[in-house]
């Protein structure tokens, strides 16, 4: 992903005068959070405050008498976090804690399912027989597993998932079940666990069926012969699609029978139209070359779909463009489907030599400022779906979208191009094929940044996206990143008070109108007291002593505390899961700011490996709660890898950095709770922890157990973190 500047406001209110006086009262021992999977005979660890004032940890689980209760082993303890170890013989399942301290007792559970997200065709709507799928944490055991619905006008209805996982579940909905809203709830099959624990509320609701209109090119002139221009018949079977279908619900779908069909011209798919081939090997569609070519050669806002053809450009921007209008997100964009399209596109055909390449490259640099991309789409339940793509510049960029399935395509990146899901939320990616399709093409990534889909601004949230079993290969331009998070910037760090659980404030913005971006932000809490919480921002206002903004959760402080704290675009729950990442600079990296993702059974060839790296990324921008377990880092030596390719000759790495730039000392830690286990690292990889700045420590609590490594973990530039735990590492040295 090419590093931008900050598009963003961004306040600095370190030691300001309007912060409120005050000394804090005591405080006993408090858990913030505890470690997301944990299995017989690991490391276990909570984090909070205070917590070395705890002298025992006990272990028990629900429904189980034979098993404890255990009194733990403690291995670690600081006062913002502790360790101990589960015993080796119990059960795989939801372990229940009681922590002693002097005064009085707290309370956990590990391996509690964590639901981050329920996706369907809709974002809470459903029909009989629709699939849904949970995506989280601890999500599911295995066959016992169960899903509950209920109605207060029926029986409880209790199914079996179709397929189950640790981190997602799929289930088919019955179909014989009653319209109606009902309270989903999710029976883990689990030992120790409750009978269920909530989901939500869904809404099962049958659909009309409608018979589509047919249109065909053909009877509005279209030859199909190569030769002949077809773009007005083509104009006018849409046109006539859109008036039969407009104000109906039925929908139409203007058919282009097998042919080659030359155009000229962009085309415009109204609401409810389909444009559909009769297959990608038999319909093809190609643009005769133009020095202005239009903003997308196929475009629609809302409830359209492309299907079945193939497509060829040698002059564009973007080959299929959804969602958007003037080049920013529609707001009420959505069903917009691309599947079975073929789509080569390529500014570079013909015999260029250097100078005629360099001159392409110019012209498209001065007439957009990014380069050419085949999709570009946003909007809810967006499909992409059995795809061949090849562009000049991106493969497809996604902003803003919700429920978003793109599955078994294949994607090839052209020259400085990228793949981009920029703010989006319930994102599912399987089963695709990721590339470079010329030796300048790089790879992609998740973030926030809108001007990667021609918009302006940020998105202020990126959440709930999936990334599993898909395949990244041979990416060998520009950074080389297979996989990035990224998001400059911010809204504010400084002081802050906290006014009740669910309140903060600190000092006013100068223009009322940014409040609007506080919302859907995270908010991190990074040095003083409470330090280690975070939350997301659902509302914000001013008044004349402040920004007093509210959070989703309740977070935990003393009577009139004081803290420093980050607001910036907040990116949380991702699950990168059993990908394979081959010749790629870095396999996948957190840069900048991140909660509680999942990095899971992946497998890493020649690549830079696995990276969170907390930095100040034009403001305070840290990393809380990751999972990095079983792993393999195979054929670990690396060239012109890393973040940013910042290694010339190296080897793969699972590293944990703290990047200040150019703040003076004295930051809070960057990274926080991480757990490294299972990994494979045999090969010549190796762990690493780096912290830029030695005279503060920017890393805090982390367990690195049970990993395969060929030598040490090795701490860099006199790393200094707290709260580091190393053990039953298997250590064989690779020279």
């Amino acid at each position: 992903m090419m590093r931008r500047g900050f598009y963003g406001f961004l306040i600095v209110a370190v030691g300001c005068c309007w912060l409120w006086a005050g000394t804090p009262c005591e405080a006993a021992p408090y858990i913030y959070r505890a470690s997301p999977s944990t299995g017989p005979g690991d490391t276990a660890y909570v984090s909070g405050e205070q917590l070395d004032e705890v002298t025992e940890v006990r272990l028990t689980m629900n429904l189980q008498p034979t098993i404890g209760p255990f009194s733990l082993d403690i291995v670690q303890r600081t006062a913002t976090s502790l360790k101990f170890r589960v015993p080796p013989k119990v059960p795989v399942g939801i372990y229940h804690l009681k922590l002693l301290y002097p005064g009085g007792v707290l309370e956990a559970a590990l391996n509690e399912p964590q639901v981050f997200w329920l996706q369907g065709e809709g974002k809470n709507r459903f029909a009989p027989g629709d699939r849904l799928m949970l995506f989280g944490r601890n999500i599911a055991g295995g066959a016992k597993a169960r899903l509950v619905l209920r109605n207060v006008r029926s029986p409880d209805l209790s199914f079996v998932p179709d397929a189950t996982d640790k981190w997602s579940l799929a289930a088919t909905l019955p179909g014989d079940i009653a319209d109606g809203t009902y309270r989903l709830a999710l029976d883990p099959g689990l030992p120790g666990g409750e009978e269920d624990y909530p989901v939500g509320d869904i809404v099962v609701e049958r659909g009309g069926s409608s018979v589509a209109s047919q249109y065909d090119v053909r009877q509005f002139g279209a030859t199909g012969n190569g030769r002949t221009d077809d773009t007005l018949a083509f104009r006018k079977a849409l046109t006539a699609a859109a008036e039969s279908s407009a104000g109906t619900g039925r929908g139409a779908v203007v058919r282009v029978p097998g042919g080659r069909y030359l155009l000229s011209g962009n085309v415009e798919i109204a609401p409810g139209v389909s444009l559909r081939g009769d297959g990608e090997d038999l319909t093809s569609l190609a643009w005769l070359d133009s020095d202005r070519p239009p903003d997308a050669l196929i475009a629609g806002e809302k409830a359209f779909s492309v299907e079945s053809l193939t497509i060829f450009a040698s002059a564009h921007r973007y080959v299929i463009s959804g969602g958007y209008a003037n080049n920013e997100p529609v707001a009420e964009a959505r069903d917009i489907s691309v599947r079975h399209v073929r789509i080569r596109a390529s500014v570079f055909r013909g015999h260029l030599d250097v100078d005629g390449t360099q001159k392409v490259l110019s012209a498209m640099k001065a007439t957009y400022p990014d380069m050419p991309t085949a999709l570009r789409l946003s909007g809810e339940r967006v499909r992409i779906e059995d795809n061949d793509i090849i562009s000049s510049g991106g493969a497809f960029s996604l902003g803003g979208g919700r429920d978003v399935i793109v599955r078994n395509n294949r994607f090839g990146n052209g020259r400085y191009g990228w793949y981009s899901i920029s703010g989006c939320d319930r994102v599912i990616v399987e089963d695709n094929e990721f590339f470079a399709a010329d030796l300048q093409g790089t790879g992609g990534g998740i973030n926030t940044l809108a001007h990667l889909n021609g918009a302006s601004g940020h998105f202020s949230t990126s959440e709930n996206i999936v990334v599993r079993r898909n395949d990244f290969h041979d990416m060998y331009g520009w950074d080389r990143e297979a996989m990035t998070t990224d998001g400059p910037g911010g809204a504010y760090y400084g002081k802050a008070r906290p006014l009740d659980g669910r309140h903060v404030q600190f000092a006013a913005v100068a223009d009322k109108s940014d409040l609007a971006r506080f919302v859907g932000m995270g908010l991190f809490f990074v040095e003083g007291q409470g330090a280690g919480q975070w939350a997301q921002i659902v509302s914000a206002e001013q008044d004349a002593d402040g920004v007093v903004v509210e959070v989703d959760r309740d977070l935990h402080f003393p009577p009139r505390a004081v803290a420093t704290i980050s607001i910036c675009d907040l990116q949380r729950h991702y699950l990168i899961l059993d990908n394979v990442f081959r010749d790629t600079g870095v396999a996948f990296q957190v840069y900048g700011v991140g909660a509680e993702h999942v990095i899971v059974g992946n497998l890493s060839e020649r690549t830079g490996g696995f990276i969170l790296q907390g930095i100040w990324y034009h403001q305070f921008q840290p990393i809380v709660d990751v999972l990095v377990e079983n792993n393999l880092l195979r054929d670990a030596s690396v060239y012109r890898a890393g973040p940013d390719g910042s290694v010339l000759f190296g080897r793969s790495v699972i590293a944990i950095k703290a990047i200040r730039g150019d703040r003076d000392g004295g930051l809070g830690p960057f990274v926080r709770d991480i757990t490294v286990r299972g990994n494979d690292l045999s090969q010549g990889a190796v762990i690493e922890l780096y912290v830029q700045d030695p005279s503060s420590p920017g890393i805090e609590n982390v367990v690195i157990e049970k990993n395969k490594i060929s030598e040490a973990v090795t701490r860099l530039h006199g790393a200094n973190a707290a709260g580091i735990y190393v053990s039953d590492n298997l250590i064989s040295t690779v020279n």
